[in-house]
């Protein structure tokens, strides 16, 4: 599926949208999500041309759609421009674009940097860095969860990966744990420590004395990281925000 990335002004408000070209679709549909913005899938064969007018038609749902995610610019804090740093794994890593040798909307990971890749012209680069956010923490997270589950002899329902304005992780009572993507900003002891403090509630449902010995077992320096994270996290949900 090929994607590229365009902007339009859709009630006065500047929009950026990726178009997908997809092989299976029949029709052109549109789709909002609040971790991808607006995208326009098209068959193979649907002219460019007929994707603005489609926008323009649909403009009052677009607008309302995306307003009611927090996703019309301006909305989602400060802006992210290529320079900028974004911490990755307790590393600041420097924002770079690219205009050709990838997927647009893709990111790459380099010794020091972000790689976005962009469509010619585009600034949007919030999206496509959440994104990529989400995915890696998928990748880390859950294994992790899996390996520390194994090690203090616990088991838990399934895991859930979500966008809290101030929780890092939670665990319900039916044994689902969830956990804050933004947790890929930080060192990784401080996210095994985070893994391990929801583990711990499958035991104890508290934060009792009982439950701290169970953290202290598995993650000796969890106080250490428990500062870290409080000391950070308005830091970090300014970067890019719920």
């Amino acid at each position: 599926m090929l994607a590229e990335q365009h902007k339009i002004t859709l009630g006065s408000r500047p929009i950026v949208y990726t178009v997908k070209r997809s092989d299976k679709a029949r029709y052109a549909r549109l789709e909002i999500r609040p971790e991808a913005g607006l995208t326009v899938v098209i068959p193979g064969h649907y002219s460019m041309d007929r994707v603005r007018p489609l926008l323009l038609k649909r403009q009052r749902w677009i607008v309302d759609k995306l307003d009611r995610y927090g996703l019309l610019d301006g909305q989602r804090g400060i802006p992210i421009r290529a320079g900028d740093l974004m911490p990755y794994l307790g590393r600041n890593m420097k924002i770079e674009t690219q205009e050709s040798g990838g997927e647009v909307g893709t990111v790459r990971l380099g010794e020091a940097s972000l790689v976005v890749c962009t469509a010619p012209g585009a600034t949007q680069l919030r999206l496509p860095l959440e994104k990529w956010y989400r995915e890696q923490a998928s990748n880390k997270i859950e294994p992790m969860v899996e390996d520390f589950s194994r090690r203090m002899g616990l088991q838990y329902n399934r895991v859930t990966l979500k966008g809290q304005k101030t929780l890092w992780g939670s665990c319900s009572r039916k044994r689902n744990l969830n956990f804050n993507w933004r947790l890929m900003m930080t060192p990784e002891p401080v996210i095994e420590y985070v893994v391990v403090h929801e583990l711990a509630h499958l035991k104890q449902m508290n934060h009792s004395h009982r439950f701290w010995e169970i953290v202290e077992r598995h993650c000796s320096s969890w106080r250490e990281h428990r500062k870290w994270l409080k000391d950070h996290s308005q830091e970090l949900a300014r970067l890019l925000p719920a």
